[in-house]
């Protein structure tokens, strides 16, 4: 019995296909070439704790006092745990939220074709601060500058 190898199976998958099903093949950035190696595994040297912040929507101001001490203990203890147990390697400078929802794809380089206005994380609005600035494409080689905020720092 022999192994099959994942990128095989892509590599049999025809090119107008994988142009719609893009996302699903892994995010390639705009001048990243089409394969790339695996990813290595962590280790200890280069993982960090994660570290997590919890925003709370308006929604939270509709709550009992009581309530919203029970909800923010609750989210305090989650991210506790997680940040007791789960190992990331750290972003170096700002991060910025990725909105482009749909992409060209030519020579094995994906350009934005269109974005999202409006993003959510968990029920809640992605604030437009996060996004980074971004190049929608409408066709080979001509884009429109999308202006993106400040990202997020920590």
């Amino acid at each position: 019995k022999s192994a099959v190898k994942i990128r095989d199976i892509i590599d049999e998958i025809p090119s107008d296909f994988k142009d719609i099903m893009d996302p699903i093949f892994g995010d390639k950035l705009e001048h990243e070439p089409e394969y790339q190696e695996p990813r290595s595994l962590l280790t200890d040297a280069a993982a960090d704790p994660i570290r997590i912040s919890a925003h709370y929507d308006s929604s939270v101001n509709s709550l009992s006092s009581a309530q919203q001490q029970y909800l923010k203990k609750t989210i305090s203890a989650s991210i506790n745990y997680y940040e007791q147990f789960v190992q990331v390697i750290p972003v170096s400078g700002t991060w910025f939220f990725d909105r482009c929802n749909s992409w060209w794809t030519t020579n094995g380089y994906r350009k934005c074709a269109n974005y999202q206005t409006t993003s959510y994380c968990q029920n809640s609005p992605v604030p437009a601060d996060h996004y980074g600035d971004l190049k929608q494409y409408d066709g080979q080689s001509t884009y429109t500058l999308i202006p993106g905020g400040n990202g997020i720092e920590d």
